[in-house]
Formats: structure tokens, sequence, C-alpha cells
């Protein structure tokens, strides 16, 4: 459907496998979505019965991995995409600078087109006027007075030259100044898919033969009474040179003049889409699972048939012996040029379109906003929005522990199902050299070490808050003041002084400066030895639920109806938020950029002297947080996952 361009979207083909069979990782390293394994992690919160989590992780210069193993998320980001001479369009971002991650889209959402161009240029585009845009490490939705039609096609000629269409004759072009601006053009039909083979010069077609041409200058023109039958998909060689295909089995060309029909197809079939290599190398595919190729001369059937009677929307290939269809009910479909292979999925309805850089990178989504992406071996699910309440955050690469025993990971600018071995809830996550930890209801604790995840369950309390350690050493608190430390390879119980009560947040900066606060105020202080209270001038009797600091004497614990205290290196103190909200999560990037965050979207930030609101663009409540020296990033309520990132 789209132009065949020399541009490409950079997606290293060495990368985390996760297929909704199994999963498998070969290492991970990503251009879209992963970077190396950050030396701060921050707060995390459950939010559940007012329960909450504190994740975190310290940096460690000795940090050998526990357990043993090759870090999962590589030394090095893969093939990271450096500054882009043209602006990416904006994101959705609130006043305070809060990009909203997750959910882009609502759950219904159908993404119906995609296109790409280098390391830091995708656009996705859908219903209800929603598009997305890869920078080539985030998929973000794009910030524009946002029209609620349906948008069918997008196509460029370069990445400061988008072109999409949708419902209504709605079209609308990028050209690298930062916005989205619509086009006039002499028609209100929908148009459902758009060609760009040269600069400026668009081809857009759609309902009721819809044909419209624009000139590189400037300036629309509307072909009429070439046919009056549905057109839904276009592929140009070049400007003299572009095909259309649709209902009735409806294939005209372009031939730098004048439209054409060009007869002999043998079917009267719908036609949905068509992918092209030369003007005589062709290839369609419609309803009835109908698939034919123009070799310049004739139409033929492509034999054997494709094994499926469901309609085929999408086509796309690498070359004549790579192909890819994809259709109804999950159908998605290669051919080698002599045998059909079959790779439908059951866990996705229709799959509307199909787009790729190589044989190594196709993209393929449809219903429900769904988005798949093939690395050579194998489908990965990647997810624009999380579908789970989200109760912790960890990273680098970012990984968050939702509900449900879920578990996902930042890849390929979204986010994959590590599929976690465990149906419970999950309230905290961290990442310790090559592995993931992860805590949550009845003593559950896994790990995943890289290939496979396996259990390390350990007493009978539910682990709330989890950290990691010096030396990667693994720390996990929860209900009963429990609180367990792993080194070599064992797990070893430690005294809270919690008693019967429940610890929600751990974090600490060296093996004798950990702190742990929970219920009824309590914050105790881990020298190397013992857990004990420490100096509290002004203290509080609500809950705590989670600790984080940017320095040993720089250390704040959050909890209930909006209760704050701060360590300064000899006592705690109170500190008026001047909020009635639930406080729990905590995190930053240093002293001067420390967020809390907590219900209904609540999000204060310290600036020295005290806390400031800010608007994070989100309602959701925020039950976990992480940061790092590149961002901040809250999780919490219905999938929401916000990022603030540093200058």
């Amino acid at each position: 459907m789209r132009y065949l361009v020399a541009f490409a979207l950079l997606v290293s083909a060495a990368g985390c496998k996760f297929d909704s069979s199994g999963v498998t990782v070969d290492g991970v390293g990503d251009a879209l979505g992963d970077v190396p394994a950050s030396d701060l992690d921050a707060g995390a919160r459950d939010g559940l019965d007012g329960s909450g989590d504190a994740d975190g992780s310290s940096g460690d210069a000795d940090g050998a991995a526990d357990d043993g193993s090759v870090d999962a998320d590589g030394a090095a980001p893969d093939g990271d995409a450096g500054p882009s001479p043209i602006p990416a369009p904006p994101a959705i971002t609130s006043a305070d600078g809060w990009v909203l991650r997750s959910p882009l889209i609502e759950s219904g959402t159908r993404l119906r087109a995609m296109w790409g161009a280098g390391a830091e240029h995708a656009w996705i585009v859908g219903d209800d006027g929603y598009v997305l845009h890869h920078d080539g490490r985030r998929l973000l939705a794009v910030d524009y007075t946002r029209t609620m039609d349906d948008l069918y096609g997008v196509d460029a000629s370069a990445p400061d030259d988008v072109w999409i269409v949708g419902d209504k004759g709605r079209v609308l072009h990028y050209g690298g100044n930062g916005t989205l601006v619509a086009e006039t053009v002499p028609s209100g039909e929908r148009l459902e898919a758009v060609a760009v083979p040269a600069r400026g010069e668009v081809f857009a077609i759609g309902d009721k033969g819809t044909l419209l041409r624009r000139a590189s200058g400037g300036g629309w023109t509307q072909d009429t009474g070439i046919t009056t039958q549905a057109l839904h998909g276009i592929w140009a060689a070049s400007s003299s040179s572009v095909f259309a295909v649709g209902a009735g089995g409806t294939v005209l060309e372009w031939d730098g003049s004048k439209w054409s029909q060009l007869l002999g197809l043998g079917t009267t079939a719908q036609l949905r889409d068509i992918h092209g290599f030369s003007v005589n190398d062709l290839w369609v595919v419609g309803d009835q699972a109908t698939v034919r190729h123009w070799n310049g001369q004739a139409w033929t059937a492509v034999s054997p048939a494709p094994p499926t009677a469901l309609t085929l929307y999408a086509i796309w290939g690498d070359s004549p012996t790579d192909l890819w269809v994809a259709g109804g009910s999950g159908t998605l479909l290669h051919y080698d040029g002599s045998t059909w292979t079959t790779h439908s999925r059951t866990d996705v309805p229709t799959l509307e379109a199909l787009w790729g850089r190589s044989s190594n990178e196709v993209w393929c989504m449809g219903t429900s906003g769904q988005l798949l992406r093939w690395d050579g071996s194998a489908w990965t699910r990647v997810y624009a929005r999380v579908p789970q309440t989200i109760n912790a955050a960890s990273g680098r690469p970012v990984t968050i522990a939702a509900s449900t025993g879920k578990v996902y990971r930042e890849m390929h600018g979204g986010f994959v199902d590590m599929q976690a071995t465990t149906v419970l809830n999950l309230y905290s996550v961290t990442l310790s050299g090559a592995f993931t930890w992860v805590g949550g209801d009845a003593s559950t604790i896994v790990a995943f070490d890289g290939t496979s995840w396996t259990s390390r369950s350990q007493g009978s309390s539910s682990y709330r808050t989890m950290w990691r350690g010096v030396s990667n050493k693994i720390w996990v608190a929860g209900t009963f003041g429990a609180a367990l430390r792993r080194e070599n390879n064992a797990w070893t119980t430690i005294d809270t002084t919690f008693g019967t009560a429940t610890v929600f947040g751990l974090y600490g900066f060296a093996a004798n400066d950990v702190w742990a606060v929970g219920s009824g105020g309590r914050i105790r202080h881990y020298d190397g030895a013992t857990f004990s209270e420490p100096t509290i001038n002004n203290g509080t009797t609500e809950q705590l639920n989670a600790v984080w600091g940017s320095s040993a004497s720089d250390v704040w614990a959050v909890g209930n109806k909006g209760n704050t205290m701060h360590w300064t290196g000899s006592a705690w103190d109170f500190v008026n938020a001047n909020v009635s909200e639930d406080l729990d999560a905590v995190a930053g990037r240093s002293a001067s950029e420390t967020f809390a965050f907590g219900q209904k979207g609540r999000v204060l930030q310290w600036d020295g002297n005290a806390w400031i609101p800010r608007d994070g663009g989100t309602t959701e409540d925020l039950r976990g947080a992480w940061g790092d020296s590149q961002s901040v990033l809250a999780v919490g309520g219905s999938g929401r996952i916000i990022e603030r990132y540093g200058p």
C-alpha cells in the first residue's frame, strides 16, 4: 500500500524475543526501546487496600551479579539514535512536561497503517484520529489539534514530508516543523490510502472511486469518471507509475498523464492492498483469500493458494520470495515463492496493515490496538497500551510489574510481555545484573535470568517492596515485618523491628545504610548489623508507602493523607505537603528534581523549600515510580505510564 522508499526504520535484529507461546531471550538491546542498565532505581508502590511498595536500586561499583550470568540488558545501547536534524512531532505532554507513555490509544482503536524512515521517524495511524510517532526509542502519541475522523493511510517521501489520509477527505501533512497541518482537498469522501513518490507529490484514493493528486508545487486535482468502485490500496513505483486497487477486482494504473484500467485479473473479489517491487512485479490481496501476481504481461493466481479462506487485508515483502500477508481472525502468512508458512495468531483479532524495513524487521497491526514485530525468527507482541494496573517500575530497560502476575519490559518503543510464571498480584520489581526480580502476594518471589523464570519464594509474607543492594544483593520486605536479603544464592532473614506491621518501602545507599518505612509511620535504619529507629523530630502515625533519596543525607518517605518525611543526615522531620491524597511513590533525578506521586494523579515536586503541585497529565492513581539521570517515570491505574525527561 505504501510507496517503497529508500529510508528505513532502524531496529536492531538482535534483541529479546517474546512470543505468545513462550519466551526466549537472546540478549536485550534495541535501538527502539532498550538502553543500558542504570545505577539508580527509585520507589514503587501498589496501592491495594492502602498498601504500597518502594522499589529501588542504588549503584554499586563492585557489581557482581547475584546467581551469575551475563547482563541481559546489554552493556551498551544497540544502535542508539543520535540527534535528528528534523524535529519530531510533539508528544502528548502535560503543562509541566510529563509525557504520556501508555495508554497511547483506546483499547478498541484499530491501527490501520505505518510508515518509517531512519532510526527516529516512524508513523502509525488509526481510528479516532490517533497518530503515533516512533522517535527512535519510544512510541508516543502525537499532540495536535486532533480530528476524531478515522485515519487510514500514511506515506512520505522523507521524514519531513509525511502525508496522512482518512475519513471525510481528511489530509494531514507533517513538514518537519513540529506540527501536523490539515490540507484542503476537493473531496469529502473517505480516503483509505496514500502514496508519495516525490517530495510534495501525493496520490490519495478512497470511497466511490475517489482519486486525488497533488502537484509538488501545491494544489490538488480530482480525477473523475475513472471508476465508482471503492479504492483501498495504492503503490507507486515513480511519479509516472502508480497503481491503485479496490472493489470488484479493480486495478488502476497512472502513467503520468491519465488513469486506466489494468484488466485480466481473473476475479471480481474486493482487493484490499497492493505491494510491488517494480512495474513488472506487483502483488495484490483481497477477499476470499485472493492473492494475484502481475509480471508485466498478465495476472496469475499465486500457487499454491494461501492456506485460508479469510479476507486478506495487507501485503508487504522484502522480495518476491519473502512476502507477508495478513487478514481476518489473526491470519498471518509468509510466502517464500513456493510455500506458505502459517504464523497466524490466536491472541489478536483482525490484522489490517503490514510494513517493513527488511526481512528481519516487519510490523503488523490491526484491531484493538494490536502491534506485532517480526525480527527474522519470531513475532513479538508490542504493547502501545499496557492493559493492567501497574504497581511498580524499575529499569533500565524500564520493567514494570502489574496485577494478575504480568511483567512488561520496554522494547521496540513499547512494552512486551515477559511471560512471568505467576498469576498473583505483583507489587515490586527490580533489576540486578542479568536478573529481573519481582515480588507479590502469597510469598511470591520470581526471577528471570535472561532465559526463563524461576520461583525463589521464601517465607510466608506478601512482598510489597524490593531493592537491589550493594553487589546486587536483593532485598525484599512486606507483611509481618518480614525482610530478606539474598546473597550467595541464599536468603537471610533480617529483623526490621516492625513486629507484625508491614514494610512498604525499602531504599539504601550502602550495605550499612538501608531505610525501611511502613505501617503507622514506622521508619527504621539498617547499619549493616541491625535495624533500629533513627532520630525523629516530628513524626507521623500515618502509613508510609515509599522511600527514596538522592543521597545519604537527602532521603524522603511519603505516605497516606499527603504525609511526607525528610531525612537531612541527622534526623527525620515532618514536611507539610498541603495535600490530602495518599502519596504512594517517590522518585527523582536529583535533590532538586524529587517527585511524589499518589491518588487521582497527584504529582508533587520538591523545589528545595516546599512541595509544589505539578500537572502529570492524568487523574489515574499513580502507584509506583522510578528514576535515573535520564528521566523519572510513574505508573498506575489503567496501565497509565507517564515520564518526564531530563534536559
